[in-house]
């Protein structure tokens, strides 16, 4: 049989890698090394590195959009070459289904570039507008191109194009690219959490909460605008419970899919007056939450955040890091969120 090349060594090597950083700059090498003259492996490596949502956390959002854009290449090169080969087939041309699996992707990386402080403002708009050229090109309904932009938005605390997009997702229609009821519900939630509506953020979770509506990532992304809302409104008692029922239900999961929700959690806990569950939470879960945030900024600010309260160090750098998203942002949102958690006099 046939042998296997060093380069699909390399990649099983590095899928097998349990630190992320390392498993992310020995993908770098391996893309880089295979771009020259083995497409195959190019190929099998960003599938990976792009491969499903839940599964794959440990790459940087600005990797996995490098790798994304590989592939769209890659695919409409196939159709290219499939039409030219045969202008006389009228059905769909090889590499389509690829193509369009790329392009729904989009939905999923897009809204978390913000979270990777190596892009700048210019390399994410220009993402922005590849996703909004695809879709225009293939015909997709825009509803989802805009309401990925509002979920970056709020990354980025941009409050007036968050409406701005909020209104265009409302106001377009869907389509069978759109996605599920649950989803479109829940990302709601976390717009009207974040502009302050939070009476609207409570009501618009019910349905996810008591369990009409469900889907692999909810309720459990739910619970945190949801409680915060319920914390700002001064409604302590079914805060408390939602985060009782939240915690429960993270530390049932077998895998590590929802560690980035950890460190918001016991932020969650110390706002109720749970200092010890707060810090509790983060010695439990710590090394998990470190070895997820090596490839993902703003967990590494979520994390610093838990740990503000009882640690100088932490508090220090959670400041900075903070100012760094800021400045890249244009603005100061996660310096005021900091302030305003912990009220701070020597916010520079």
């Amino acid at each position: 049989g046939k042998t296997m090349s060093q380069n699909q060594l390399t990649l099983l090597d590095i899928i097998s890698e349990s630190d992320y950083r390392q498993r992310q700059s020995k993908a770098i090498d391996l893309f880089n090394q295979s771009l020259k003259n083995d497409p195959e492996t190019t190929l099998a490596l960003c599938n990976f590195v792009v491969g499903d949502v839940l599964s794959n956390q440990s790459f940087s959002p600005g990797f996995k959009l490098h790798c994304l854009n590989w592939l769209i290449d890659h695919h409409l090169d196939r159709c290219d070459e499939s039409y030219e080969q045969h202008p006389e087939d009228d059905g769909f041309p090889e590499g389509f289904y690829d193509l369009i699996d790329c392009q729904w992707k989009f939905k999923w990386i897009i809204p978390t570039l913000a979270r990777d402080l190596f892009l700048d403002k210019k390399e994410i708009e220009e993402a922005n507008e590849t996703m909004r050229y695809h879709y225009e090109n293939m015909r997709f309904s825009l509803s989802s191109f805009y309401k990925t932009l509002m979920l970056q938005n709020i990354l980025t605390g941009d409050h007036t194009a968050a409406k701005e997009n909020f209104q265009k997702w409302q106001q377009t229609a869907t389509d069978e690219f759109s996605d599920c009821p649950a989803c479109e519900q829940t990302e709601q939630v976390n717009f009207y959490h974040f502009i302050g509506q939070y009476q609207k953020a409570i009501d618009a979770a019910q349905p996810i909460l008591t369990g009409e509506m469900t889907c692999a990532e909810v309720p459990h992304i739910t619970y945190h605008p949801a409680i915060d809302s319920m914390i700002r409104l001064g409604k302590y008692p079914e805060a408390e419970r939602l985060l009782d029922e939240a915690i429960d239900k993270i530390n049932a999961e077998e895998d590590e899919i929802f560690v980035r929700l950890i460190p918001l959690f016991s932020q969650l806990s110390y706002k109720l007056g749970q200092s010890q569950r707060a810090l509790d939470l983060m010695n439990r879960h710590g090394d998990a939450i470190i070895q997820h945030a090596q490839n993902d900024n703003m967990l590494y600010l979520d994390y610093l955040i838990a740990l503000y309260p009882f640690d100088e160090d932490a508090a220090q750098h959670a400041r900075e890091l903070a100012a760094d998203f800021d400045k890249r942002n244009g603005n100061s949102h996660y310096q005021s969120q900091i302030e305003f958690m912990f009220g701070s006099g020597n916010l520079q």
